[in-house]
Order: C-alpha cells, then sequence, then structure tokens
C-alpha cells in the first residue's frame, strides 16, 4: 500500500489531495526499520544506491545523506511529484518505470525497494531487472506487504475494541480483492525469500515488521482506507457503514491496530 513504479496496477492515486500524508505516514512507521536493513547492507560513504518507487523522497534522501558528496543515489518511480533533489547533488531523480526503463548494470552497491514489486504484474521481470543493476557482491533488499490470504484473520486478533475484529478482518480482504483486481499481491512479501534464492543471489535473509499502532497517531492505514473507500464497499465484503466505523476507531486514541505486514528480504548478487 505504498510507493509504485507503474500505473496499470498501482491502486492509489498519487494525484488524490491526502497522497503525501499517506506516504508519509508509511515512512513514519517503517523507515527506521529500512534504514537499519540497508545500513546492515552497506549504505554507507561513497556509495551507491538506487531506490525504486521512491514516493515522497525519505529513504532515498536517507541514502544521499548516508553516501555523502563522494556517493550516488538514483530514485526512480512512474510519478515523483513528492520529489525535491535540488539541494542533494549526488540525488539523481528518475521518472521511468523499472519494467522498461533504463538502468545501469552492474554498478549498485545497494538496491532497495519499498510496496512496489507488489504492483507490478511482470514481479519477476522486474527483479530480474533490479538484481541486475546490483555490482557483483553488492545486496538486493526487497520490500513487500502481506495483509492477504490468511492474513487479515492474524491482523485482526491485534485489534482494540475487540468488536471490530470481524470488520477490520473484511476490510483487509476488500483490499485485497481491489489489488487483485488489477493484477497486484497482497500477500508476495512471503515469496520473497524463495525468489530470491531462486534467482541466485546468496546469503539471502529476512524478517517480518508490523508496529501495533495506536489510534489516531498515524495515517498509513486510515489514509489507504479512505482514498479506497468506493471500491471497498463495491467489493460487497464491507458496507459504507462498515467503513466509517472503521473509520472512526483508527482515529480513536483509545483504540489500536497493525498495518500491513512488511516482509523485507535480503540477497547477495
Amino acid at each position: 500500500m505504498s510507493d509504485a513504479t507503474t500505473t496499470s496496477t498501482y491502486v492509489f492515486d498519487q494525484a488524490w489531495q491526502r497522497e503525501q500524508e499517506r506516504l508519509r505516514s508509511i515512512e513514519s512507521l517503517f523507515d527506521h526499520s529500512t534504514r537499519r536493513l540497508l545500513a546492515d547492507r552497506g549504505v554507507a560513504p561513497g556509495g551507491r544506491c538506487l531506490e525504486v518507487g521512491c514516493g515522497a523522497g525519505g529513504v532515498a534522501t536517507w541514502m544521499a545523506e548516508q553516501v555523502g558528496s563522494r556517493g550516488r543515489v538514483v530514485a526512480v518511480d512512474l510519478d515523483t511529484r513528492f520529489m525535491d533533489s535540488s539541494s542533494i547533488p549526488q540525488l539523481e531523480v528518475r521518472q521511468m518505470s523499472i519494467v522498461d526503463g533504463e538502468l545501469e548494470e552492474s554498478y549498485f552497491d545497494v538496491v532497495h525497494a519499498r510496496a512496489v514489486i507488489e504492483h507490478i504484474p511482470e514481479r519477476e521481470v522486474a527483479l530480474e531487472r533490479l538484481i541486475a543493476a546490483v555490482k557483483p557482491g553488492g545486496w538486493l533488499v526487497i520490500e513487500d506487504v502481506d495483509f492477504g490470504g490468511p492474513t487479515p484473520a492474524v491482523l485482526a486478533k491485534y485489534v482494540y475494541p475487540p468488536q471490530y475484529q470481524d470488520i477490520v478482518e473484511r476490510i483487509f480482504r476488500a483490499v485485497e480483492q481491489v489489488f487483485g483486481a488489477v493484477g497486484a499481491e497482497a500477500s508476495f512479501g512471503p515469496r520473497l525469500p524463495g525468489i530470491l534464492k531462486e534467482m541466485g543471489l546468496t546469503e539471502v535473509g529476512g524478517e517480518v515488521r508490523a508496529p501495533i499502532v495506536q489510534g489516531g497517531s498515524e495515517q498509513f492505514v486510515s489514509r489507504s482506507a479512505e482514498q479506497l473507500r468506493p471500491r471497498l464497499v463495491e467489493s460487497g465484503l464491507v458496507t459504507e457503514e462498515e467503513v466509517q466505523a472503521f473509520l472512526e476507531m483508527v482515529a480513536d486514541p483509545a483504540s489500536h491496530h497493525l498495518p500491513p505486514f512488511l516482509a523485507s528480504s535480503w540477497g547477495r548478487r
């Protein structure tokens, strides 16, 4: 439920008035763990990094700060309206698709994408292109969501007050249906470690993260549901009144909930 590189399957509208706020909320939830993973894989002074689906720019800007003036960061997205690299000379922003756009080969020390590959129908092709962009010995770090299949029932267990668990489970199932209708995959994250191994990467590892969120403290889940609201109702899994009740619940400081699990995987070329 984040940045993407293809308009044909990306379910969120970059022109929506609160889209930047939604993207910033994803950063507030997950940037800390993403930065740790990237630092552990070698994002450091003088490095060369590729950030795919740069969105609101949090990870790309952090990468540029880490590599410094001797390094280089390329940030790509189909829609770069929220990126401003004018004051960061080592950060280059490209508006392009990773499926058929031009990328350097065997060049980057670290290549990263978060909540991107799940939106691309040609997922394996996209991953192959990103692997080709990694220099020998470098790292690919891919993070994608997991809220489909059996996962909505698990996410719902963490909801408080408990009387909202059924609605929350059906909300996630409705979003899964919206994803599937356009060719996106709501639970691509769990498949990543196996795919990276099959594609020849070594030292493959991974972790799963989903912080418990106090109601009203972040806007990722609420803004996502708000933007998709008409399509959630059209799915037939939730009513307009239930979506409204869900939005009121996640805005209540007395409540808490889980966002989708973020499955992070990495491997060395």
